[in-house]
């Protein structure tokens, strides 16, 4: 009897936490912060409860989506202490290369560049963070190249995303030749992906935003 209690614990534990993920990212994108802000304090709760404060995945995304609420909220350097966090959390799982502590970094990379076009702050400042996102972003890459999973063809959409806000962060550190190579190649990997499979979540999307950049 126990054992089947514990199933069904576990069944209705998992089925929670795929609501309050749906919650979350539902919330976010109609841009209802503090709806996805509650949802995402429960995820995180629920998750650390359930599995655990270290080895849990499932921690790490909540972590990461937590992030993005504070990010969203325009708590930037809350964000990148929650980015940062979920990318610990995946590498204590032995997920380091793994593509969600991948997605954890490019992130926190693209929350750096956004703290970074902040008004108000030093030039030191915007230096710095600007400096961090290209160590992020890059380090995005890395960890999906180094994937034992690695699928250069599957990864390839993610990663030349990631290069496309790469490309911007080496723009705004005055280094135009750096972000036109990297951001045509970029480009070139996007428009694969498009031809080949142009019905794909967000190709056309980030194929738009690198023409774009392109033209700045």
């Amino acid at each position: 009897e126990n054992s089947v209690a514990n199933a069904f614990d576990a069944a209705a534990t998992e089925k929670r936490l795929g609501e309050l993920q749906r919650a979350v990212r539902e919330a976010l994108a109609r841009h209802d912060t503090d709806a996805a802000t509650d949802a995402s304090a429960a995820l995180v709760d629920l998750a650390e409860a359930s599995y655990g404060s270290e080895r849990n995945p499932i921690l790490a995304a909540a972590t990461n989506d937590a992030a993005l609420c504070a990010k969203a909220s325009g708590a930037f350097e809350l964000a990148a202490e929650k980015f940062a966090r979920s990318a610990q959390l995946y590498e204590a799982c032995g997920m380091k290369n793994h593509p969600s502590a991948a997605t954890a970094l490019h992130n926190l990379g693209v929350c750096y560049k956004d703290n970074a076009a902040v008004p108000g702050g030093s030039k030191l400042a915007r230096t710095a963070l600007l400096d961090r996102a290209y160590e992020a972003l890059a380090e995005a890459n890395a960890r999906r190249g180094a994937s034992p999973d690695h699928d250069a063809a599957r990864d390839r959409a993610a990663a030349a995303t990631t290069s496309v806000v790469l490309a911007s962060v080496e723009r705004l550190r005055g280094d135009a030749e750096a972000a036109a190579a990297t951001l045509d190649g970029a480009i070139a990997d996007l428009r694969e992906v498009f031809a080949d499979t142009p019905k794909k979540p967000g190709a056309a999307t980030a194929l738009a935003a690198a023409l774009n950049n392109r033209a700045l």
